[in-house]
């Protein structure tokens, strides 16, 4: 039953039709083992993987010893780029990679890369997930104002967040006064977040040498907002409490700003990122020590590459809450991901909840749906200090992890 905890503003949309760019995507595991499979057994203890975990840049050096003399077809150009330097990333948390298909480091087409790995499969009894980097794209909605009550804070424009007291935010944070609180850290993984901002500052993961994050987008250090969904994401979530000004937050978390989308449109194919970026970015989180992640993005393409990356991620003991998107539709019969998959994952599907407590009309709906929140005219940050109000599955999403987050403080959850 679909339960409601008391989010039309950004829905990230991954096309099966639209690919990013030339990238492959791969995840190679044995499927069995024997006592025959000494050089494989050597080479799989080079990554600080799972047993079952196959580097793919080991796969033509396998071959070559079970194959002799024969040769795959397309094998010395595969072996060429497979042995270059740069055209392969690995993301060895999440037991995922990346390879620089169709570039100066890898001259082999996608379909030739994935090709010549399912052929290598049948003869090293290899599982192999081989898939195009499908496009991600960010869609915004529309934003207006609400006023309600009071939630017990000082927080300038803590009247208008009726969100909050409709999930009993207030009778919550008033029983855990004086209770102890282990440090919660949470990735935004997003379009960055304005890590400046007036009501955030005080709330943003920081390393030794005062970086916040990191930026797969663009590759670099600079996890500022690209739009400002990031930031209305990380406002809900963590903004800073009783603090005088602009809004509450649920959760006195860490926010760890993980940049995975550029600007809207402005990706090479129209799109805003990618899903090699996202899982780029969610290896990151969990390396990093963040114990849960919002992912406002959903996909009608089930793509095994970053089931299998977000899976080994809920295996670490990370949580992972993503929307159930925003077409008021049944998806239970045209499915949206990562959603569809929480029967085989530990993560949570997140549906929209209105004001009087019922399933907002935008909201997507299933039996595979977990939990609704509030998602109708919901103010939270904007950068430059600014605040604003959203509506969607999306901004559902922080609501969910931010009382997660609280559990996982408690040490009710980990």
């Amino acid at each position: 039953m679909l339960q409601v905890l008391s989010l039309l503003s950004a829905l990230l949309v991954l096309s099966k039709a639209d690919i990013a760019d030339d990238r492959t995507v791969v995840s190679v595991s044995r499927v069995s083992s024997s006592s025959e499979d000494s050089l494989e057994s050597r080479l799989l203890q080079v990554e600080p993987t799972s047993p079952s975990f196959v580097d793919v840049r080991l796969v033509p050096g396998m071959l070559a010893s079970r194959l002799d003399n024969r040769r795959l077809k397309t094998e010395e150009t595969v072996t060429a780029c497979l042995s270059d330097g740069v055209a392969v990333e690995s993301l060895s948390t999440l037991e995922v990679q990346v390879i620089n298909t169709a570039s100066a480091s890898c001259n082999v087409t996608r379909e030739e890369m994935c090709q010549y790995l399912t052929d290598a499969a049948e003869t090293l009894r290899l599982d192999v997930l081989c898939e195009p980097n499908y496009a991600v794209e960010l869609n915004f909605g529309s934003s207006r104002s609400a006023l309600r009550e009071l939630l017990g804070v000082n927080d300038t424009f803590a009247g208008k967040q009726w969100n909050l007291a409709s999930i009993g935010m207030k009778e919550a944070w008033q029983a855990l006064k004086g209770r102890p609180l282990r440090e919660v850290v949470v990735a935004v993984v997003d379009t960055g977040v304005d890590f400046r901002h007036e009501d955030l500052a005080g709330n943003i993961f920081s390393y030794e040498n005062c970086s916040h994050g990191y930026n797969f987008h663009d590759n670099n250090d600079d996890v500022s907002d690209a739009e400002l969904h990031g930031t209305a994401m990380a406002g809900i979530l963590g903004a800073v409490t009783n603090n005088g000004i602009g809004v509450a937050g649920i959760a006195p978390v860490k926010i760890m700003p993980v940049r995975v989308l550029g600007s809207l449109n402005q990706g090479p194919t129209g799109s805003d990122g990618s899903a090699a970026d996202i899982m780029k970015g969610l290896n990151y989180a969990v390396d990093n020590g963040a114990d849960l992640s919002t992912h406002s993005y959903s996909s009608r393409s089930d793509s095994r590459v970053l089931r299998s990356a977000m899976k080994r991620a809920a295996e670490r003991g990370h949580l992972i809450v993503a929307p159930a998107g925003n077409s008021g539709s049944d998806i239970s019969v045209n499915k949206r991901y990562p959603c569809a998959w929480t029967k085989g994952i530990e993560m949570l599907c997140v549906a929209s909840s209105d004001g009087k407590g019922q399933l907002a009309s935008h909201s997507n709906y299933a039996p595979y749906v977990d939990i609704a929140a509030p998602g109708e005219l919901i103010l939270t940050t904007k950068p430059n200090n600014g605040y604003a109000v959203f509506s969607g599955t999306s901004v559902a999403v922080p609501h969910v992890t931010g009382a997660a987050a609280l559990l996982f403080g408690m040490g009710l959850l980990s």
